[in-house]
């Protein structure tokens, strides 16, 4: 089993191939192949790298497998004593990924 751990989207995630994972929205339409090439660490049955904060000639294929909006986030303002209350919310942008293949070059 392959695992690696990845910068992308803003933040870093440890992966594996074939899973499903979503994250903070990334340019790509629906089906569109991606390829990262920010790898932090790369974990193998038998060994573990890590990088000075990459590693070079290990890469990962993936597919955006959809683009979607998360769950709403509800906001509350309040002022005791003055009848100040209000209330918004917001759907942040998220893109669903598969991770296909970990590569070592």
């Amino acid at each position: 089993m392959k695992q690696a751990v990845i910068k992308i989207g803003g933040s870093q995630l440890l992966v594996e191939e074939g899973k499903l994972y979503t994250i903070d929205r990334i340019q790509g339409r629906k089906d569109e192949k991606i390829k990262i090439d920010q790898v932090l660490a790369f974990i193998s049955a038998d060994e573990v790298k890590i990088g000075k904060p990459v590693l070079k000639g290990i890469s990962l294929e993936g597919v955006v497998v959809d683009q979607i909006q998360g769950e709403k986030k509800m906001i509350y303002k309040y002022r005791a004593k003055s009848r100040y209350r209000r209330k918004s919310g917001y759907r942040s942008l998220k893109t669903k990924i598969k991770i296909n293949k970990i590569q070592e070059e």
